[in-house]
Formats: C-alpha cells, sequence, structure tokens
C-alpha cells in the first residue's frame, strides 16, 4: 500500500496526512477570512444603500424648500398691487364634503362648517383681492371647475368613503411617508391638494383629527394653516396634550391640542371661543363672527303678523344635537307642528326618532340650502336642543327671516337674551313649552321678538361686512410673516450658491 502512494515507511504517510491537515486549515482559515470580508461589503453595501436614500431624501427636500422659496420670491414681485402696496394672495380651503354646495344637483351631506366656508368662501373671491380655492372630495366632477369665481378643485377619490380614518381621508396614491402628531403615526397621502392649488395659506374649518393632518403635511411642505374654530367642544380638550381620550365626536383631544397649538392663524367665532382658546393652550385668536348673505333669497325680514304653532329644527342624528329632546317637546305640545331636517349620523338614533316621533312632527332627512330657506320662511319659532354649539348658522338663518330663537341651552356670547332675540331654557325642556305657548298668544311681543332678532343679525353678521373684515385679516397676515419669510428665503439661497 504504501509503495503504491509513493511512501517508503509510515512515517512518510503520517507527515502526509499532516501536511495535508496543515493545508486544509490553511484554506478553512482562507474561507473565514474572505467570509468575514464579503460581510463586511454586505454591511458596507447596505450602509451605502441608506446613505443614498437619506441624501437622495435630502436632496428631495431642499429641492422642494428652494422652489417654494423662489416662487416665494417671485409671487412677492409679481402679486405687488401698484394701487394699494398689497399684495393679491391664494388660499386654499380645504373641506371634503363642500362640493354639493357649490352644485346643487349633487346631493351629498354638509354641515355648518361647510356652509360657512362656502359663505365666505365667495365672499372673498368677489372682493377680487384674494384668489379662492376649495379641495374637495372626488363626487365626479372634473379635475378643476370654477364656480362664482372660485376655484373648486378636486382632491380625492371616493376611496376616502372606505378606508379607515384619519388616514385616508386623501387618498390619490399610494402612502409615501409617515408623520407623527404627537407620539401618533399619521400617513401621508399624495400632497396634490397643496402641490395644485400652490396657495399662499390654506385653511382648515373645525378642530378635528383630519385638520390635525392637514396641518402637519401642510407645515412639512412650509405653507401657513388657518385654523377657523367651529364647535365650543372643539376646545374642551386643549389642556389635555396627551391624552388619548375624546371629544364628542371622536376626535383625540392630543389632536385637538396639537392642531390650536400648531395653527399659524386662528379665527373665532365668538369672544367666548376667544377666551376659551387663551385660557386653554394660551393662544390668541381674531374673532370674527359667521356671515349670512341677507339678499340671497326673497322676503327675508321681520314678521309682523300672528305667529303660526310652527317650529322648525334642524341638526343630525347625534348625541350632540340630541333630537329625542325635540320629540319630547312635541309629545308637550301636540297643537304645534313640528319641521325637522335630521341628517342621518348616528343610525341608531336616526331610526329610533323616526319610529317614536309623534303626529305633530314631519321629518326630512336633506334639503338643499334654498329649500331650508322656505322653511324658514314656514315656520313661527327655531328650536334648538344642543348640548353645544359654536354660533349655528341655523341661528343666523333665522335671523334673516325674523324667526325668533328657542334654545335649550345654545346662546353664543349671550346674544339670544342680552338681545331679546327669543328664550333661552336653561336645560328645562318645560321651560321651552311655557315660554312657546305664551308667546303664540301675544301677537305684539311676538312681532318685537321678530324685529330684533333681524335686526341683530343685518347688524352684527352681514355678508359684505364679514368678508371685508376677513379680507383685512388675510391681507395683513400675509403682510405680517412676509419679511420673515423673504430673510428665511435669501439666506436658503445664499447657503446654495455659496
Amino acid at each position: 500500500m504504501l509503495c503504491r502512494l509513493g511512501l517508503a515507511s509510515r512515517n512518510d504517510l503520517a507527515e502526509a496526512q499532516s501536511a495535508i491537515y496543515h493545508e486544509l486549515n490553511s484554506n478553512n482559515d482562507i474561507m473565514l477570512g474572505l467570509r468575514s470580508e464579503l460581510q463586511q461589503l454586505r454591511t458596507e453595501s447596505t450602509q451605502l444603500r441608506a446613505a443614498c436614500f437619506i441624501a437622495r431624501r435630502e436632496a428631495q427636500s431642499m429641492g422642494a424648500v428652494l422652489r417654494n422659496d423662489l416662487r416665494s420670491l417671485s409671487a412677492m414681485i409679481e402679486r405687488q398691487d401698484s394701487q394699494t402696496g398689497r399684495k393679491t394672495i391664494r388660499i386654499c380651503i380645504v373641506l371634503p364634503y363642500a362640493y354639493s354646495l357649490f352644485n346643487s344637483s349633487t346631493s351629498f351631506l354638509f354641515g355648518g362648517s361647510e356652509v360657512r366656508a362656502w359663505i365666505l368662501g365667495r365672499a372673498l373671491a368677489a372682493l377680487g383681492e384674494i384668489e379662492v380655492f376649495f379641495a374637495v372630495n372626488d363626487h365626479g366632477q372634473g379635475p378643476l371647475e370654477t364656480w362664482d369665481k372660485v376655484k373648486v378643485y378636486r382632491a380625492t377619490s371616493l376611496l376616502a368613503k372606505i378606508l379607515p380614518l384619519p388616514a385616508a381621508m386623501w387618498p390619490e396614491g399610494r402612502y409615501i411617508d409617515l408623520l407623527r402628531i404627537n407620539e401618533d403615526l399619521v400617513y401621508e397621502e399624495n400632497l396634490s391638494y397643496i402641490t395644485n392649488t400652490d396657495a399662499d395659506l390654506y385653511c382648515v374649518f373645525g378642530v378635528h383629527n383630519m385638520a390635525a393632518e392637514i396641518m402637519t403635511l401642510c407645515h412639512r411642505e412650509e405653507r401657513p394653516v388657518a385654523l377657523f374654530i367651529g364647535s365650543d367642544d372643539h376646545l374642551a380638550g386643549a389642556s389635555s396634550s396627551d391624552s388619548n381620550s375624546r371629544d364628542s365626536y371622536g376626535n383625540y383631544d392630543s389632536y385637538i391640542n396639537y392642531t390650536l397649538k400648531a395653527a399659524d392663524l386662528i379665527v373665532a367665532q365668538t369672544k367666548h371661543q376667544a377666551e376659551l382658546l387663551r385660557q386653554g393652550v394660551g393662544r390668541e385668536a381674531v374673532v370674527l363672527p359667521n356671515p349670512i348673505d341677507l339678499d340671497d333669497s326673497p322676503l327675508p325680514g321681520s314678521r309682523t303678523t300672528a305667529p303660526a304653532p310652527v317650529c322648525l329644527w334642524i341638526g343630525k342624528s347625534d348625541p350632540v344635537k340630541r333630537p329625542e329632546l325635540l320629540i319630547d317637546l312635541a309629545r308637550h305640545l301636540p297643537d304645534f307642528q313640528f319641521l325637522m331636517v335630521m341628517n342621518i349620523s348616528n343610525s341608531d338614533i336616526h331610526d329610533r326618532i323616526l319610529a317614536e316621533a309623534p303626529a305633530n312632527v314631519r321629518i326630512i332627512e336633506r334639503l338643499s340650502i334654498s329649500e331650508i330657506d322656505t322653511l324658514f320662511r314656514q315656520a313661527s319659532f327655531l328650536v334648538n336642543t344642543s348640548r353645544f354649539e359654536g354660533f349655528p348658522n341655523t341661528f343666523l338663518q333665522a335671523g334673516k327671516f325674523g324667526v325668533p330663537i328657542v334654545s335649550l341651552n345654545v346662546d353664543p356670547d349671550n346674544f339670544i337674551q342680552l338681545n331679546e332675540c327669543g328664550h333661552v331654557a336653561g336645560g328645562q325642556i318645560e321651560s321651552m313649552v311655557e315660554w312657546l305657548r305664551s308667546i303664540v298668544a301675544d301677537p305684539d311681543r311676538y312681532a318685537q321678538l321678530s324685529s330684533s332678532v333681524y335686526q341683530y343679525v343685518t347688524d352684527h353678521h352681514e355678508l359684505t361686512h364679514i368678508a371685508r373684515m376677513l379680507n383685512r385679516i388675510l391681507l395683513d397676515y400675509r403682510h405680517q410673516i412676509e419679511p420673515t419669510e423673504t430673510v428665511a428665503a435669501e439666506q436658503r439661497l445664499l447657503k446654495l450658491v455659496q
């Protein structure tokens, strides 16, 4: 065997085996070294890819900042008003469900915030110093339409009705990033409603989860946001910045707190709201009364004839508006007629009201603005049973047609009691019953109340006057922030060229 292997002795065999063993060990060390080097290369490759990704995102971000700076600088030159020295500006009101107010051939539900924004937006556009955009949901309309000098941009698809909120309010494409509001992750969708409208100021109405999301996205794009306060209850969570509790409509208190603190400009409806905001988060607000167009319908004004026992209630089927209390009132007043415009919000409450309504209650589920005006002309009283409000548009509509207000609790800035515009019942249904019976029996007193509520709305809420106030507020705000923006933009451009 040794001879066949070419070995002279067993010692030669042992030496050969030892040599092979050492060679194998050496090869194994080489393999381990190569494996370690390969792993190091993989690690460096991963780090390089991450660095490239970060650099790419930083470049994109810097590009966006520089584009905004260039836009701002050019806009400051191009939009100079030669007569007044002021600059025209562009605002975008982000309000998904406002489209049906522009196009009455559609019938999507809207509420008080939509009506308030729609009235203000059209009036601002008519004044001519501010270009007004609305960003609304996709209701089958064109990508960009013009209504009464207002440009209405189609911002989303109907997919927003299917996906969970607040992450999917603007799903025009894939989710492209993650942002944080306090400690909560918020998906950032396609920002076309910001980039395509290219506004100087974005406006949100109401303090809610979606407002917080919109504010975060706008601020990432270095666009200021004006917040128009809605309900007083939106201010109740102002001191709960870390709270996971929710308000009456399911909005997180932490999101409410973030929105109130992050807004660049805050517009309140009443002095009471401004004081709540000051106490809650130490922010100041501009007080802008809600507007009403007194010239868009026939027969506005105070009543001079004896009142018919007809009461109007307008709201949603939810625990805040409390439609069940209107049903209770109707049972106490079987000789009165009640017109109830009740949009579906909570289906259980809605079905219960439909089932329990007595014969003297007529329920209507949805109406256009013009149809609601017709109901105000038919009614002698407006009834409100809400737990809280801001300044309801229905109060203004009542004043427009000289309809006294009967409110269970709500009295913004105490205007009903101070100006004898109706009756505030202090939470007592019995007080509402007694007052309504007494006024129906006293035509002269009714005429005084009708005249008072019409005069109050005319003096304090006339649309053109309010629109001019808001026009001045927005132009002054833009004038205040422009110098700071100019300096920041110039500094960033200077760093780039250096």
